[in-house]
């Protein structure tokens, strides 16, 4: 019976222990904070508490990279994003900031609601990592850069490795951005920029 009861017991804690975590401790996490008013409005998070990550293959096809990006200041409409690439070992490769209201559209520019904004800062934010964001291989074959001569030299390093991942993503509605890990200068470029 004692053995039964002691079984149980560390049954319930290892449950217990594989359900609890940190908050923010894993990739996609979010922490948020409470506020409120007399109002008696909902809880929003605050930008310097709010991140998004995820681990996937860039810089090393073998081992993961991670991608986090981090809002930092006040309150969300003001606040800066921070989007950083670690390497696999931890060393930083991409370091870039933007302002949140970097990632509105120009339909949610002209709502004039400040929730409004937010949550599709917010929705930005949460897919900015979506796998169809990782392009593999980073150049299709055949594809030509159009518009952005400046950056053909790098356009044509990386559609020479094949093996090249490159990541896109979107600022506003015009300015989109592709990089992607430059093996033979051992740094991220910027090979793609463009409306």
């Amino acid at each position: 019976m004692l053995l039964r009861c002691l079984s149980y017991t560390c049954l319930v804690v290892a449950l217990f222990a594989c359900n609890s975590s940190q908050p923010g401790s894993r990739p996609g996490g979010k922490r948020t904070a409470a506020t409120s008013d007399s109002a008696g409005k909902k809880a929003t998070p605050l930008a310097a508490n709010y991140f998004v990550e995820r681990t996937d293959y860039f810089s090393d096809t073998r081992r993961p990279d991670r991608f986090r990006l981090e809002l930092q200041g006040g309150p969300l409409l003001d606040s800066k994003v921070r989007f950083t690439i670690q390497d696999p070992d931890g060393q930083l490769i991409h370091e870039e900031t933007f302002r949140a209201t970097d990632l509105l559209s120009y339909a949610a520019l002209d709502d004039t609601s400040a929730a409004g904004k937010e949550a599709f800062i917010r929705q930005r934010l949460d897919s900015f990592f979506a796998p169809s964001q990782f392009l593999r291989p980073a150049v299709k074959p055949g594809e030509q850069l159009q518009g952005d001569e400046e950056r053909q030299p790098d356009w044509d390093e990386i559609r020479s490795d094949p093996s090249a991942t490159g990541f896109s993503y979107l600022l506003g509605e015009e300015d989109g951005r592709r990089i992607a890990w430059s093996k033979k200068r051992k740094k991220v470029v910027l090979y793609y920029n463009c409306c």
